[in-house]
């Protein structure tokens, strides 16, 4: 498995909601709600 480190980057939130937005439009009431977590959701974070 290849792993690759990033700095921070602010579009990772939108990238996430977008995500989100269109995984509801798949299972509407089957989700009760999306969390963002692990690295890509600490702002500020640096390799």
């Amino acid at each position: 498995m290849r792993v690759r480190l990033t700095d921070y980057d602010k579009n990772w939130v939108r990238m996430f909601q977008d995500e989100a937005t269109f995984l509801k439009t798949i299972f509407s009431n089957d989700i009760i709600r999306f969390e963002h977590f692990g690295s890509t959701s600490v702002i500020g974070m640096k390799i």
